[in-house]
């Protein structure tokens, strides 16, 4: 049964007035959503505890000590006047990373207030995924702090300036950067490493100086769960969009974003804009990447990662300054096509800070069709009609079902591997993004560096050749920059 199904159970029967005793029962994997509830339970227990020494005379039709009725029926309208759903977690969030040395954000710079979501989306124009660096880690490590130098351990070269200004000298308007923060966590409290943080801040900081969009998000934290195994979400190992990892995930949520949130601040405009999850998802089973509207795991995941969602744009926002005015990225479960159109993407409530302002935007990744851009089996290296329709009709039913609706949505990732067929691969890239400009989505491009079209079984979605500072195609590239310069239409 759906949590507010629960509450609103709860409810009914104290309003039946059912009062020889409340027993409430639960499953063990749904206790910890109920700790949110349980002064205000306990409070209405005790109430009824005491109406047994009030008790109601059917021959006189009298109260025992209508005082204390009179006084319960006064106050019984007020008890769930100050509930609101948006604050209640499976945890009390609670800062416990350690302070000393940690990045703080003392800068100020003007947050034009005044420019909405769709404009932001729209200037985004074409993107770039500054892929496995900063989210290279290694797993298999017992010790989390793996140091600054684990931006160079999936084999890219260490990110220069010159990088970056790279970027937007060829035309690209945003710079993504995937970030994976357990692995710098350096003690028992939730503590980045704030050298991890300076430069995380350092790269952020040269995108912004080159005039580019820059999205910052939590990428590699997925914590890599197998059911079989038995195994739960330990101490900063991540989080898990479940119920039983629910209490450890949001802990980790809430530490980490939190000293992000207070390192990129009142220095940074709206050209900075935050991402909370990645591609949260089902690791370790059947759903993990294939989204089932009738498959319970995937009904409860969808719910948990609703709450992930508010508790982040919560934790960003309370940190106050351009924060509270701060583009940020929502994600469906792993970030997927199917999971935005089918299961219950609940927005966070963003109206304390922001009124009517549009300030959340819909994160999607869409590596369409997926036998073309995705599969590594070079048989299948056409970009054929049917492979148009496709996309055609999942960017529309994107606005359809969003944009229309005043949701703007950023294809936050996308590319088509290399397979060696550069004309398909062409066409490919001017029609998925000529397509989405005109459904008023933006596009960011995946590149994780490897680009040597010999290696089986690589995802070879590697263009920009980061130490020589050139491009491995330049006519794929002219594909993405002039698709992106199609405006929006008027649909």
């Amino acid at each position: 049964m759906l949590l507010l199904e629960k509450w609103e159970q709860l409810i009914k029967i104290i309003q039946m007035k059912e009062l020889n005793g409340l027993n409430i029962s639960l499953k063990r994997q749904e206790d910890s959503i109920w700790l949110a509830y349980y002064g205000i339970i306990t409070f209405m227990i005790i109430q009824m505890e005491h109406l047994k020494y009030s008790a109601f005379h059917r021959d006189t039709l009298e109260w025992e000590i209508n005082e204390l009725m009179e006084a319960y029926i006064a106050t019984s309208n007020t008890v769930f006047e100050d509930i609101d759903l948006n604050e209640v977690f499976s945890i009390y969030p609670q800062k416990t990373y350690n302070r000393n040395g940690l990045v703080r954000d003392f800068n100020e710079v003007y947050f034009n207030d005044q420019i909405s979501a769709e404009q932001v989306v729209n200037e985004i124009g074409m993107g770039w995924n500054l892929g496995n660096t900063l989210d290279a880690h290694d797993r298999n490590l017992i010790r989390f702090d793996q140091g600054v130098e684990s931006e160079t351990s999936w084999g890219n070269v260490l990110t220069t300036e010159e990088i970056i200004k790279g970027l937007a000298e060829r035309g690209f308007k945003t710079l993504r950067i995937p970030v994976t923060w357990h692995n710098h966590i350096v003690d028992e409290n939730y503590t980045i490493d704030p050298e991890w943080m300076k430069r995380v801040k350092t790269i952020v900081d040269w995108g912004l100086k080159y005039g580019l969009y820059v999205i910052l998000n939590v990428h590699h934290d997925n914590f890599f769960y197998s059911p079989k195994d038995d195994k739960q979400v330990t101490y900063a190992k991540g989080f898990y969009p479940n119920l039983r990892n629910i209490k450890e995930s949001e802990k980790f949520i809430h530490n980490v974003w939190s000293q992000i949130a207070t390192a990129f601040n009142s220095g940074y405009d709206h050209h900075l804009i935050f991402e909370g999850l990645n591609e949260p998802r089902l690791t370790g089973t059947a759903f993990e990447w294939n989204f089932n509207k009738n498959e319970p795991m995937c009904i409860e995941a969808a719910e948990v990662l609703n709450e992930f969602m508010r508790l982040i744009v919560k934790t960003i926002r309370e940190t106050g300054g351009n924060n509270e005015k701060r583009f940020i990225m929502i994600t469906p479960l792993a970030a997927g096509y199917q999971s935005a159109m089918e299961s219950k993407v609940v927005f966070p409530d963003d109206t304390k800070y922001n009124g009517f302002k549009k300030k959340l935007i819909l994160s999607v990744h869409m590596y369409a069709p997926y036998n073309l851009a995705l599969n590594g089996d070079k048989a299948y290296s056409k970009f054929d009609q049917a492979g148009r329709d496709e996309l055609k009709h999942n960017l529309a039913s994107l606005y359809n079902k969003y944009v229309k609706g005043g949701i703007p949505v950023i294809i936050g990732e996308m590319g088509c591997v290399n397979k060696n067929n550069n004309e398909d691969r062409i066409a490919w890239a001017d029609y998925y993004v000529t397509i989405a400009r005109r459904y008023h989505l933006s596009t960011i491009m995946w590149d994780n560096g490897i680009s040597d079209i010999t290696l089986e079984g690589q995802e070879i979605f590697g263009e920009y050749d980061r130490a020589k500072l050139s491009w491995v195609n330049e006519d794929f590239i002219d594909a993405y920059i002039k698709g992106a310069e199609t405006e929006f239409d008027d649909l």
